[in-house]
C-alpha cells in the first residue's frame, strides 16, 4: 500500500471529490483496529473501518491473551479458552508459573471475527476487501484527511486511526528481517490450560490450548538458523527431535495444516510514526514487542481503547507520548525474556534462579503487565 508524504489537501481537492466525510475512519482491521471501533462506539462515535482482507484470516501469532484484556473481551461477549499457568523449559531444566490473574488463549479464525460480529451490531461500518491507495493526512486544524480507496472512492475524516500491522517504507525503517514467526494448530494435544514455553539456541517456542480442543504453535527463530537447517520443515524437526517433553506432546496430536504459517520479523520497538495532526498509530503500527512476553495481543487491545479515548479529547501528542511512557517497561521485560529464551545457557541459569526463588518469576510477569 503506497502512502504518499503530505500533500496540500485543498490543492488535491480541486481535481478529485470527496465521497464522504467520517466521523473516524480506522484504517487495519485486526484486533487493534476493532479494539479501537469498540470503544469509539462506546463514545458515541460511529467509525468506519477499512479492512484489505476479509474475515476469518489465519495470521501467524502466539494467540495467548494476558490477563489485563480479559474484562474488555468479558464485555464484548467474548470467552477465551482459561490459562491458568506458564512452563519454561530449556533443556533438562523447567520452571512453573501460576497466574496471578487467570490468561487465555483464542485464535484469530474465532476472535477477529467475534470482535467484527460485535462492532457490526453495534452500528460500525466495516469494508472488507477495501485497499487504501494513498493518505493525505491535513495538515492543520479545520482540515481533514483524506483516504484514496482502491475503489476509486475518497473519503475524508478529522480522526485518523491507523492499526495497519506492517507499515509502509517511509512510516518504518528498511531493514531486513532478523527473525521469521512460524506457526501451525494441532488437535489432540492435552496442555491441561497450560502454556508451554520451550528454550532454544536461536530460538523460542509456545504451544497453548486454543478453542474445540485444539493447541496453537507459535515459533520464532533468527531466519539465520532457519537458513542453516536447510527449510523451515527441517528447523522445526530438528527443535522438536531436541527437547522429548515437546516432542512427545506433538506426537500424540496431529497437524492441522499442510504447511508451517511464516512471517518475517524486521526488528522490535516503537515504530517512528509521524505527527500528523488527530492521527492514532495503534498496535502493531505503533510498537513491534517480542513475542515471549505474551503481551502483543493486548497491546493491540489496550492501545485500540486508549487511542478512541484520547481521540474523544483530540489529544493525539497526549496519546503518543502516555503510550510510549507506558508501553516501554514492558517492552525492557519483553526484551530481557526473548535474550533469555533465545540462549539456552542464560535460559537454564534463569530457570534455576526462578526455581531456588519463585518470586523472581513472579516479579518478571508483573514487569510485562505494568
Amino acid at each position: 500500500m503506497a502512502l504518499p508524504f503530505p500533500l496540500d489537501p485543498h490543492c488535491l481537492s480541486q481535481k478529485t471529490v470527496v465521497n464522504m466525510d467520517q466521523e473516524v475512519i480506522i484504517i487495519g482491521g485486526g484486533v487493534a483496529g476493532l479494539s479501537a471501533a469498540l470503544e469509539f462506539l462506546r463514545l458515541g462515535k460511529v467509525p468506519t473501518l477499512l479492512e484489505a482482507g476479509s474475515y476469518p484470516t489465519q495470521k501467524v501469532c502466539g494467540e495467548f491473551i494476558s490477563p489485563e484484556s480479559l474484562p474488555f473481551l468479558k464485555q464484548w461477549d467474548i470467552n477465551p479458552h482459561p490459562i491458568l499457568k506458564s512452563r519454561f523449559q530449556s533443556g533438562k531444566k523447567e520452571f512453573s508459573l501460576t497466574f496471578p490473574t487467570p490468561a487465555g488463549s483464542l485464535s484469530h479464525l474465532i476472535l477477529d471475527p467475534s470482535l467484527v460480529q460485535h462492532s457490526l451490531s453495534l452500528g460500525a461500518d466495516i469494508r472488507t476487501q477495501v485497499k487504501v491507495e494513498a493518505i493525505y493526512p491535513k495538515q492543520q486544524q479545520g482540515h481533514k484527511h483524506l483516504i484514496k480507496l482502491s475503489t476509486g472512492e475518497m473519503l475524508s475524516t478529522s480522526t485518523l486511526v491507523i492499526a495497519i500491522g506492517r507499515l509502509p517504507g517511509f512510516l518504518a525503517p528498511l531493514i531486513e528481517p532478523q527473525f521469521l514467526g512460524i506457526k501451525a494448530h494441532f488437535k489432540g494435544i492435552e496442555l491441561a490450560n497450560t502454556l508451554e514455553m520451550f528454550g532454544f539456541q536461536g530460538a523460542y517456542l509456545g504451544l497453548s490450548p486454543i478453542e474445540e480442543g485444539k493447541s496453537n504453535l507459535a515459533c520464532l527463530a533468527s531466519i539465520e538458523k532457519v537458513k542453516s537447517a536447510g527449510s523451515v520443515d527441517q528447523f522445526m524437526e530438528k527443535i522438536i527431535q531436541e527437547n522429548p517433553h515437546l516432542n512427545e506432546l506433538l506426537a500424540s496430536g496431529e497437524r492441522l495444516f499442510d504447511n508451517w504459517m511464516t512471517a518475517s520479523v524486521p526488528y522490535f520497538g516503537f515504530k517512528n510514526t509521524p505527527d500528523w495532526q488527530d492521527s492514532y498509530f495503534i498496535g502493531d503500527a505503533a510498537l513491534a514487542i517480542p513475542p515471549a512476553c505474551g503481551d502483543g495481543l493486548s497491546l493491540g487491545i489496550t492501545s485500540g481503547i486508549m487511542a478512541a479515548r484520547y481521540a474523544s479529547n483530540q489529544d493525539f501528542v497526549g496519546f503518543k507520548r502516555d503510550y510510549k511512557a507506558q508501553s516501554s517497561s514492558i517492552l525492557r521485560a519483553a526484551k530481557g525474556l526473548h535474550t533469555l529464551l533465545m540462549n539456552p545457557k542464560l535460559c537454564r541459569m534463569a530457570i534455576q534462579g526462578c526455581t531456588l526463588s519463585p518470586s523472581i518469576g513472579k516479579l518478571l510477569f508483573r514487569m510485562t503487565r505494568s
